[in-house]
């Protein structure tokens, strides 16, 4: 600015003329020259920070402009990430709310699955409980029918010398029948055993006492003809009775068998085996059957659960 008024000035003693001096008038055109030289070098300066003021405005405008575009983009940004955190949330919840929900139903399946298991193992149990009192039937069972065989295997050889006059052994059902023809122990229509009779039940009332836990039911059988003359007998039924009386007391005349082990009965005409029509059916009618058993009070016990 000084420079500037200086060379105002000079200009101004130069239009006097010849009021000033060569000398004086060179040394002003110096410093005109150098004013202008200034001049031109202020000028350019101006320019440059005119043009640097227009660079950093346009860079100020371009700055804004992104500045708002950033706000803009950070806005919808904000709003994205918002949306997104509540979609998120929401997700988390209903995730939440699906594991606790697949947590419950894991957990009554899984209870469901215990008691399942719990009620196997019970049936398990119970399985092996029954198939052990199976197997201690079966074995009861297996030792009555070997108990059975050899009863029926000792009575076959204590009586052979009477299977050739009318008696027979043999097996049904678990028990053992002594089967006596009448002609082997009684006389028609009479109800005292004979001689020969009375030996063969000698010989199986041995056999009865080396077991105490044998039964027996000593049955009497007729054939359907009914009786004939006036004696004091009145009919097979009752003549049926008296000869399963008969019997029992010439087994009990061995005192070591216990008489509560001997049940006598009449069964009259009523269990033929064979056919009255005959003359051999109602023979084979006529008989007196000694069935023998094991006692089954282990295997009651053991059916009973005791």
């Amino acid at each position: 600015m000084r420079r500037l008024l200086l060379g105002l000035g000079i200009l101004s003693l130069l239009s006097l003329g010849s009021c000033v001096s060569k000398k004086k008038m060179a040394e002003m055109t110096k410093q005109r020259d150098l004013f202008f030289e200034e001049k031109e070098k202020a000028e350019k300066a101006l320019a440059r920070a005119r043009s640097m003021n227009d660079s950093l405005l346009t860079a100020a405008q371009e700055y804004d402009r992104d500045r708002t575009r950033f706000k803009n983009d950070l806005i919808e940004l904000q709003g994205e990430y918002d949306r997104l955190k509540k979609e998120c949330d929401e997700l988390q919840k209903a995730y939440e709310g699906k594991l606790k929900s697949n947590k419950s139903e894991a957990q009554k399946l899984l209870q469901e699955l215990n008691d399942k298991e719990n009620r196997l193992r019970q049936l398990e149990d119970d399985l092996r409980l029954r198939e052990k009192r199976v197997k201690e039937l079966e074995d009861i069972l297996q030792a009555q029918r070997d108990a059975v065989t050899q009863l029926r295997d000792k009575l076959l050889k204590a009586l052979k010398g009477y299977t050739d006059k009318g008696l027979n052994v043999y097996e049904k059902d678990g028990r053992v029948y002594v089967s006596m023809d009448e002609k082997l122990l009684f006389a028609s229509g009479k109800t005292e055993v004979n001689r020969d009779g009375q030996m063969a039940l000698t010989e199986l009332g041995k056999v009865l006492e080396s077991d105490p836990s044998l039964q027996v039911v000593v049955e009497g059988h007729t054939d359907n003809v009914p009786l004939s003359g006036s004696g004091p007998i009145k009919d097979n039924w009752e003549l049926s009775v008296l000869r399963a009386a008969s019997v029992t007391k010439i087994l009990l005349e061995n005192r070591n068998i216990d008489p509560k082990r001997i049940t006598p009965a009449g069964r009259g005409e009523f269990i033929p085996v064979g056919t009255n029509e005959t003359k051999e059916g109602r023979a084979k009618n006529r008989r007196t059957e000694i069935i023998i058993e094991p006692r089954l009070d282990e295997l009651m016990k053991l059916i009973k659960g005791e």
